[in-house]
């Protein structure tokens, strides 16, 4: 399933995505910030160049997202929803991001499970979330379908 690139195309640098993910497949795929942009602003607060305080406002920002896709899987545990975190290859990340573009939301959990070069699963969504993780995609347990 992976694509032809050209011998002399470059490979990016891996990045980190997360998201929501439960027995039809992916709900949401979003890239995780660049954090070294916080580290920067911390920097510069600290020459006097910037706000205090702004590379925090980066990382707390980040951390409510977090936290409300944490929300949105406690909200929908009987589909075995989890939240994951997965580092990809942009090449990857955006076969995944096609897919989901198609509503093929099946297809893309399947490529992420098996092209991701590391993978986590967050707890407390009120789920066994690793069992859950290796239980999906399924849609014959939504019990709504």
């Amino acid at each position: 399933m992976k694509k032809y690139v050209p011998l002399f195309e470059t490979y990016s640098t891996p990045s980190w995505w997360v998201g929501v993910a439960d027995c039809n497949g992916i709900e949401s795929f979003i890239k995780e910030p660049d954090m070294s942009d916080a580290d920067d602003a911390d920097r510069l607060a600290e020459l006097g160049l910037d706000e205090p305080g702004a590379g925090n406002k980066l990382r707390k920002g980040w951390s409510n997202q977090v936290g409300l896709l944490q929300m949105r899987a406690r909200a929908n545990s009987q589909r075995h929803a989890v939240v994951y975190r997965v580092m990809l290859n942009q090449e990857d990340a955006d076969q995944i991001e096609e897919l989901l573009s198609a509503g093929e939301y099946i297809e893309a959990l399947e490529l992420l499970k098996e092209v991701a070069l590391e993978t986590q699963i967050a707890r407390g969504t009120g789920i066994n979330a690793e069992k859950a993780w290796k239980m999906i995609p399924n849609p014959d347990l939504d019990p709504f379908s």
